[in-house]
């Protein structure tokens, strides 16, 4: 038992010794989102990724980070029961 806890202790310590800071960084500053619920690409070849806002709105844009338009693809939160 004391060994199990004596290994168990050394990989936490690893872990917290090895472990790295991160940062976030904006990758679209021209754009602010109304609780975003996912990103995801085209999957075409076209560059453009689609963001989806959990009011029932869907933009899309290419991915720049210097973009400084976007569109919408779908707008119904009419009909969207974002509670």
């Amino acid at each position: 038992m004391n060994r199990k806890l004596l290994i168990l202790t050394q990989f936490i310590f690893w872990g917290m010794l090895y472990a790295q800071d991160y940062t976030v960084e904006n990758a679209f500053p021209a754009f602010t989102f109304t609780n975003p619920v996912g990103i995801e690409s085209a999957g075409d070849g076209s560059n453009l990724l689609f963001v989806i806002e959990q009011p029932g709105r869907i933009y899309t844009f290419e991915n720049d980070p210097n973009v400084s338009e976007r569109y919408i693809f779908l707008d119904i939160p009419d009909i969207v029961n974002d509670t």
